[in-house]
């Protein structure tokens, strides 16, 4: 597996791209889709799924314009929903503008062992950061 990592965004968000073969898992999308979009097609690869460490906006802005392109949901703990819910009014609050964000429209919420394509993963509760945060463990 190769693992790429871009600081994306004004934040400079860490975003984790998981390549197997041609497939490309995303963690932690960050706010800047059209930068996904670019390299996932540079590279030719095919979006497997998208995962999110938790749920502040800097690291989910990206998905619903991602999610535009790829009908593939975004993997978040549910205690996270109110992060979510308010992603606009955040990112505004800490960017200083308010952006242009598109909603997410597809999300699932995963507690166990699973298998994303040939991706086998173990999810981590690891509250604290926000409610709904985790790890992944590969």
């Amino acid at each position: 597996m190769k693992i790429l990592k871009f600081p994306l965004g004004q934040l400079q968000a860490n975003c984790y791209f998981l390549i197997e073969d041609n497939n490309c898992l995303i963690i932690d999308p960050a706010d800047d889709a059209q930068f996904i979009l670019e390299e996932l097609q540079r590279r030719r690869l095919k979006l497997a799924g998208m995962l999110a460490t938790h749920g502040h906006f800097d690291h989910i802005m990206a998905v619903g314009e991602i999610q535009l392109s790829f009908n593939i949901p975004l993997f978040i703990n549910e205690k996270d929903n109110f992060l979510v819910n308010r992603l606009e009014d955040t990112a505004e609050h800490f960017l200083g503008y308010k952006p242009n964000v598109i909603g997410i429209k597809n999300k699932k919420s995963i507690t166990d062992d699973y298998l994303i394509k040939n991706y086998g993963l173990r999810v981590i509760e690891t509250p604290g950061h926000t409610p709904g945060s985790r790890s992944y463990y590969f």
